[in-house]
This record gives C-alpha cells, structure tokens and sequence, in this order.
C-alpha cells in the first residue's frame, strides 16, 4: 500500500502544461492519497469491472479523509458513512436508491466506529465505482478546507462532470465557491450560444445569469420565441448579464 502526499501531487503538470488533479494508481497495491494525515475512513473512486472490490480494483484511487467531515456533507453521504461503519464497507454505484434508509446522526456514527474499528483491525472503505477520481477529489479538499491542493484550472468537460457529481450527493454548497476561479477562466465557453453543458453548470451552481442565457437559446431555438429577444444575438448585447456571474460584480463591458 502507497502513501502519497496529494498536494504534492495535485501541483504536477501534464504534458500539455496543465495540472493534473490526481496521479495515477500505481499498478501493484493500493494507492493512497492523503486529504488529511488523521484521517479514519477511506473513499475508493474508480473501476469495478468485475464487479470485485477491494485493492484489486482496477484503476482505483484511494483517499484518506474524515468521516465526521464526509457525513457533514450531505444525507447521502452520512448514510455511506454510517454503513461502512457498520459493516467495514459501503459502495454506491449511482442507481442505488436510499429511500427507506434513515440518515443516521453524527452520534450514532461516533457509536459505530470504536468497536467496529476494533473488531475488523483496519479502517472503513466508502467505494464510488462509477464516478470521476477528479471530481471526488475537488469534492473532498473543499470539504476538509485543504483548497491549496486544488487544480489552478480545469476544462469545461471536467467542470460538468463536477456539476453532476455535485448534485447527486447534494454538494453543491461545498464546491460553488472554490468553483468560481476556473469559471471566470471558462468565460468565453459559457458565452457559446446553445451549451447543454453550460445549462446544467449554470442550474447546478446557481450561476442564474447564465442559466437564464442558455436557457433563452434554447427556448427561442425549439419555438421560435425567446424569452428575451436578443440576448444570443450576433452581438451578444446582454453578455454584461453573464458577466454579473463570472466576477461576482458589476456587468462587463462589451
């Protein structure tokens, strides 16, 4: 099993100058990256193809973090980590469906741990086989306030994939803030008329300017009647709207 320090490794560049979000899991043993040094619950992130857990998973990044910070986070959350406490693991494979489980509170989480710790002599395991490394990694370093080991910049693709991550386990709060860097840097991408894309980024991190944009487009290109004419005409005369959003401020000069 390999320990490796995250913000070292989340500051490596590819080849192409852009940093690099997680290393790859090395191909013998586990690879460990450490969000927190104290912590006492793992998050696994990757493929499942045999659908065969544990540290033969193929493809896996393991995170060490909190628990009472990832049960913090959401109700979904708190219910995986209520269920890999008590039963040393827990996987959620995106068509699982928590309706019938009671979110279980902090204390009896607190509860759980010590003897099941005790009894199993190593630490629960929360498997994410169907999701993104980079998204849970962003996820989970805005979470334990470690945003000094974020990327100074990502895609567009790689922002969607956080947005859907975001609001399946209800994080959306967590993430929107250290978002808002790398949306000013994708401006120009959220301006592009009819981004399905940008619609969901926009919806999920209430980014209301640009939702009502793209929205617009979309509405004026099914009917033929645009809610407000002309706010993706040739000139973008509105873009100050969107500019309200991307700064935080002001509107944008065009």
């Amino acid at each position: 099993m390999n320990v490796v320090d995250l913000s070292s490794s989340l500051s490596e560049q590819n080849s192409d100058g852009t940093d690099k979000t997680t290393p790859d899991a090395t191909a013998s043993g586990k690879t460990i990256l450490e969000i927190v040094p104290d912590g006492d619950i793992y998050v696994s992130v990757g493929d499942d193809v045999n659908g065969t857990l544990g540290d033969d998973m193929n493809g896996t990044v393991t995170y060490l973090v909190r628990a009472a910070t990832l049960e913090a986070m959401s109700d979904l959350w708190a219910i995986l980590v209520h269920d890999a406490n008590l039963h040393g693991q827990s996987t959620y494979r995106g068509e699982q469906i928590i309706e019938d489980e009671t979110v279980p509170t902090g204390a009896e989480n607190d509860a759980l741990s010590p003897a099941t710790l005790s009894d199993r002599g190593s630490m629960p395991e929360i498997f994410l086989p169907l999701d993104y490394h980079e998204t849970i990694a962003i996820t989970l370093i805005a979470a334990h306030h470690r945003n000094w080991m974020l990327p100074s910049a990502i895609d567009v693709e790689l922002l969607g994939e956080l947005a859907v991550h975001c609001r399946t386990f209800g994080t959306e709060y967590l993430v929107t803030q250290v978002a808002e860097p790398w949306i000013e840097r994708l401006a120009s991408s959220a301006l592009e008329r009819g981004c399905h894309r940008w619609l969901h980024i926009a919806w999920v991190f209430q980014l209301d300017c640009i939702f009502e944009a793209q929205l617009d487009y979309w509405i004026w290109h099914s009917t033929g009647n645009a809610v407000q004419a002309g706010l993706f005409g040739p000139e973008l005369a509105h873009h100050g709207k969107l500019g309200r959003d991307l700064q935080g401020k002001g509107s944008v000069e065009g």
